[in-house]
């Protein structure tokens, strides 16, 4: 299976797994957004990902201000 890909978004442990199977250590821009229910700290795959991801995106300013390379944009689901 090849795949031809330059951005990955994800928001799960599931897509966590499957990157690192298919893609690799190919060249691709990793965008993870951060689930709405996390209010307090990182999901376990938010952890994992915390300083792979290209753009760790939030949906709660207190995290954004506890995690200083996430970036806050609002909720967005």
């Amino acid at each position: 299976m090849q795949y031809n890909c330059s951005r990955l978004d994800h928001d799960g442990d599931v897509a966590c797994r499957v990157y690192v199977q298919v893609v690799g250590w190919k060249q691709v821009t990793i965008v993870f957004v951060e689930s709405v229910c996390r209010a307090r700290t990182l999901s376990m795959t938010g952890l994992l990902l915390y300083y792979i991801a290209d753009e760790f995106i939030v949906q709660w300013p207190q995290l954004a201000v506890k995690y200083c390379l996430t970036r806050y944009i609002g909720r967005s689901v």
